[in-house]
């Protein structure tokens, strides 16, 4: 999804929890590649920012992905202003904001349903429409059959004449050989003054490095590679990019994100009574955010089982 609205997004993740994973990006660019990067994906824009060409954003995502289930959420005004582009299948449907949790879940479904619509068709109609393609190309060959003419020959003129069309041919390639290498441009390049070469291109700009870190990054985070492997996870990219921007906040949410997510798995952790995994994933939660508010109560979870034991 892409919006602000912490309401709408609070409620999405509530009425699809257990059911659908719920995502949030923060750009265009961040939500094409969690599309990109996820299965049977559902796109669900916020139309409310003032600042928003909804209408821009959705033809833009569409045009990438044209069999991406798009949902925009405004209110009645925006539906009205987006009706040409839901009938022509570009949105698959408009939410009202604010909506229930049940006509969320309903909407959502409702894309999977169309989804298996259009991966389960028939096999045999491919084949079927192959063999009415061949059959019909056999018939028009047969309809075009034809005889040629009988032609005398004179085998002697066409002896001689076949020697002097080769030498014209090799004639032909020799000039066009001259024109394209053009040696008389190499011959004065022997005697002109060396210039000195190009210096070589800038190193690439810290800006264009630091794009690069976030993308990876982000890529890490949606497929939780939060702290492993190494030089490869989410935490590690993430840093690397406060180190080149200290004040870069794309950089501090994002392991603000990784924080969250280990401590989720630390609930889970938890709740399984597994206190391998709740010792390692409160250890990297300490790493990511050794700030983080609900890092305590996991630290003082986990003491309580180490004394049990």
């Amino acid at each position: 999804m892409l919006s602000a609205d912490r309401t709408l997004i609070d409620l999405l993740r509530d009425s699809l929890a257990g059911m659908h994973r719920v995502w949030r990006a923060d750009d265009v660019a961040h939500a094409e590649e969690l599309i990109v990067a996820a299965t049977n994906p559902v796109f669900l824009v916020d139309a409310s920012p003032a600042d928003c060409d909804t209408r821009a954003l959705v033809n833009r995502v569409h045009q990438r992905f044209p069999d991406l289930a798009i949902i925009v959420a405004g209110r009645h005004d925006d539906e009205a202003l987006l009706a040409p582009i839901v009938s022509s299948g570009v949105i698959f449907r408009c939410l009202p904001n604010p909506a229930s949790a049940d006509h969320i879940r309903n909407l959502v479904d409702a894309t999977q349903g169309r989804a298996r619509r259009k991966t389960d068709l028939p096999a045999a109609a491919p084949r079927r429409a192959l063999a009415a393609v061949i059959t019909g190309t056999q018939r028009a060959i047969k309809r075009l059959k034809f005889t040629l003419p009988k032609i005398r020959v004179d085998r002697a003129w066409v002896r001689r004449w076949s020697g002097r069309c080769l030498l014209l041919v090799a004639l032909l390639l020799t000039v066009w050989a001259l024109s394209q290498w053009k040696p008389w441009n190499d011959a004065a390049g022997l005697f002109a003054r060396q210039e000195p070469a190009p210096a070589a291109p800038a190193d690439i700009s810290n800006a264009a490095k630091l794009r690069q870190l976030l993308d990876a990054a982000g890529i890490a985070l949606t497929q939780d590679r939060l702290v492993d492997p190494p030089g490869q996870n989410a935490l590690e990219l993430y840093r690397a990019a406060l180190a080149l921007d200290p004040d870069s906040d794309l950089a501090q949410r994002g392991i603000d994100s990784v924080a969250d997510k280990l401590l989720a798995e630390a609930e889970r952790a938890l709740q399984a009574r597994d206190m391998a995994r709740l010792a390692s994933a409160v250890d990297a939660a300490r790493s990511a955010r050794p700030d983080h508010p609900r890092l305590e109560y996991y630290s003082l979870q986990l003491e309580r089982a180490r004394k049990l034991r």
